[in-house]
Formats: C-alpha cells, structure tokens, sequence
C-alpha cells in the first residue's frame, strides 16, 4: 500500500513529530510561499495548511482548482480548530483538533472521500 502524501505548509505545532510516527503517512514537504504550494502539491494526496481563525486561506482555494482531488486542511494557528475542504463543494468542520485526531481525519479524508468527522 502507497502512504498518504501529506504536505505540510505552516502546520500545528507537533504535528510534524506524530506524522513521522505514523507508517503509512508521508510527509513530501514544507513548502514556503503560494507558488512552491502549488508546485509541490502536485504529489500531494493532503495539504494541512495553517490558517488564521475562521477564514478560508486563498490558497486552499487555489489548491482545490488546480487539484480537485486533493483534500485540504485548514488549522488554525494554535491547532485547536481545523476545517477540511474538498471540491464538491464542502467544508467540514473539524471542530477541536490534536495532532493524534488530525491524523485520523487525514487518513479518512484520503481513503475515500467521506466526511472525516466523527
């Protein structure tokens, strides 16, 4: 089975760390500004980008256009809330989020599709 190819921009604290635990995750890149993003979600399954309060970042809409299968995270700045976005178009809220339940809604988000909220 091929890991989930997860991109990294801006993510939660701690993150990074619970990703490199998990077998069948893999984390592609850290990219740094909107372009690299974009370039480097070409390989991504995920994008988990850090995003400030309750605002849909321009770049997960961007991302969505040129990748509509991809699946988006949009954690806030502090990891407490995420919101996923896919191309159907639908946002989830994710409600409180930690590291260890981010990684349960990615694998989710990734497998087929469905609403990753439990």
């Amino acid at each position: 089975m091929q890991p989930i190819r997860i991109l990294l921009v801006e993510p939660p604290p701690g993150l990074g760390a619970v990703l490199a635990g998990e077998p069948d995750l893999s984390v592609i890149g850290k990219p740094r500004g909107e372009v690299d993003v974009l370039l480097q979600a070409a390989l991504a399954d995920v994008v988990v980008l850090g995003a400030p309060g309750a605002q849909t970042p321009a770049v997960a809409e961007r991302l969505l256009d040129e990748y509509p299968s991809i699946a988006v995270f949009a954690i806030d700045g502090d990891g407490g809330h995420g919101r996923l976005h896919r191309l159907r178009p639908q946002v989830t809220e994710l409600g409180e989020v930690t590291p260890a339940g981010l990684v349960v809604a990615i694998r989710r988000a990734a497998a087929d599709g469905t609403d990753p909220a439990p």
